[in-house]
């Protein structure tokens, strides 16, 4: 009941949502293109130097078509990516989405007039298997070391594991749960 009479006492505020390309180039603006695959969606949220929110978002709404992957415009100026949130539909029709967040994942500058990238965020790996940019062990880590978790059709799976000998003989196997 503490941390309910908390967060109801200091409400936090929703990030600004950016989700649209703009038609017109605004000055002291530049636009910020998501750092992922065409076919998939997702949501970057940064921070700008005041310490305001938001959350650019590449996302469909409402079942329509996927969102357009054209850039997302900012005024010029230096941003903390904090978060990250991409969904993928798998061949079989699984959704997939991975979630990351942490502190300083990246800076990402946007120039006055131009376009940046963001870092990319992608899913790896083939078959049901996934990997986060090629991160491989124990660790559960997204881009740059933030927290990561995998969700498969909304709800967070375990990590599978297996433990191989040096000539390839499987010692152990299981799953770790996470997060």
């Amino acid at each position: 009941m503490a941390l309910k009479a908390h967060l109801e006492s200091k409400p936090y505020p929703l990030p600004t949502v950016v989700d649209r390309v703009p038609r017109d180039a605004t000055p002291k603006h530049g636009a910020v293109l998501p750092g992922w695959k065409e076919t998939d969606q997702g949501s970057l949220f940064v921070k700008n130097a005041k310490g305001d929110l938001l959350r650019l978002s590449w996302e469909s709404r409402q079942g329509s078509a996927a969102a357009k992957l054209g850039g997302r415009m900012l005024p010029a100026g230096k941003y903390e990516l904090v978060g990250y949130r991409v969904v993928r539909k798998s061949e079989d029709g699984t959704t997939w989405h991975l979630s990351g967040t942490g502190h300083g994942i990246a800076e990402i500058v946007v120039p006055d007039g131009g376009t940046v990238k963001a870092p990319d965020v992608a899913f790896v790996g083939a078959g049901k298997s996934l990997r986060n940019n090629g991160h491989v062990g124990m660790a559960f880590q997204g881009l740059h070391g933030c927290g990561l978790t995998v969700y498969k059709e909304g709800k967070r799976i375990p990590a599978g594991y297996r433990i191989l000998s040096a000539d390839g003989k499987e010692l152990a196997s299981g799953k770790i749960t996470y997060g």
